[in-house]
């Protein structure tokens, strides 16, 4: 039997009385799973996304992880949540290595640690050059690869994806799969994976199945193998 980590109940979230963000949403997503959540600009996939994350209060409805409501769970003991959100949030002033030192940090990671754990991560990436460079000074593909690389520190059991390859060009999205390869198949490599995306294409290879956002409204693809909005 599948093992249910993600479920809506008639989600509803509405930010103000022209936009509906979640129209009554009824979804379930199970361990192992990857899916796509096809939507244009607008659609809700993010505001989904940001649901499950517990950075968005619902309207009316639930949102549970592993049968808990979302504003119950403790994302630092019972379930560990990455977001790659579709702009990267670093400390622009610091380091490649420190932000990624702090990430460990705050996880309580002693500090010779957390240099080694960085720096091994940063040279499995393809990016220890990049390591006294601040983070201002990055350009997009290198901030894409660092946001990856810092959820490489620690095991990831539901990983979010906002827009990962929508603003790359094909040979910019190479280097960012290699990179995004090492995150699905590290500790918990049977994770839950969410796509939010407006074009199913440059994910084709990594889904079980997709759904079609529009308006707020969710619905499954039977066939979604040319899924573009």
């Amino acid at each position: 039997m599948q093992e249910k980590v993600l479920e809506l109940r008639n989600a509803t979230l509405a930010y103000n009385k022209d936009y509906c963000a979640l129209n009554m949403v009824n979804a379930e997503f199970y361990k192992g799973e990857r899916v796509a959540i096809v939507g244009s600009y607008g659609s809700g996939k993010t505001s989904l996304l940001r649901v499950f994350a517990g950075l968005e209060k619902l309207k009316s409805g639930e949102c549970l992880i592993n049968g808990r409501d979302v504003s119950k769970t403790d994302f630092s003991h019972d379930i560990s949540l990455g977001l790659l959100s579709s702009d990267p949030i670093f400390f622009e002033n610091k380091t490649v290595l420190d932000n990624l030192c702090w990430a460990l940090k705050v996880r309580g990671v002693e500090k010779d640690q957390r240099v080694a754990a960085s720096e091994k991560v940063l040279a499995d990436c393809g990016i220890s050059g990049l390591a006294t460079q601040k983070a201002k000074q990055l350009s997009p593909v290198d901030r894409r690869i660092l946001q990856i690389a810092r959820l490489l520190l620690r095991p990831i059991d539901v990983l979010l994806c906002d827009e990962l390859f929508e603003r790359f060009d094909s040979e910019e999205r190479k280097s960012i799969s290699s990179v995004f390869s090492q995150l699905l198949s590290a500790p918990q490599g049977n994770k839950l994976v969410l796509f939010a995306c407006s074009d199913l294409a440059p994910y084709k290879s990594y889904i079980t199945k997709s759904y079609v956002m529009e308006l707020g409204d969710l619905r499954l693809e039977e066939n979604s193998s040319d899924a573009k909005l």
